[in-house]
């Protein structure tokens, strides 16, 4: 489900959006800042995926059951472990898996 009520949201051309996956925009009742959802190309969104005023770059992977909070950026070829929590306004760079503990591949 996609949900811009307050703002908008992206999705490139190639990318899988799963089952049950909820995409929404966010806005901070404290600052008042409105965060779109920007999803790029060929990305990958696992199942129950909850991403919510985040950018997820190209050819990234978000893993079933994931939760990206508000101003996550997730760049091109990062991957997001299947039920992790990325808490807000994390950076998850080129290349690292997100997860209970950070790797590299």
């Amino acid at each position: 489900m996609c949900v811009g009520d307050v703002n908008s949201i992206s999705i490139g051309s190639g990318t899988n959006i799963q089952d049950n996956s909820l995409v929404h925009v966010a806005k901070s009742n404290l600052s008042g800042k409105v965060l779109p959802t920007i999803i790029g190309s060929n990305v990958t969104v696992g199942h129950s995926a909850v991403l919510h005023g985040c950018t997820v770059e190209d050819e990234a992977f978000v893993g079933m059951g994931a939760t990206l909070l508000d101003g996550v950026y997730v760049e091109k070829h990062a991957m997001v472990a299947a039920g992790a929590l990325v808490r807000q306004n994390t950076r998850i760079p080129c290349g690292e898996v997100s997860g209970t503990s950070s790797l590299t591949f």
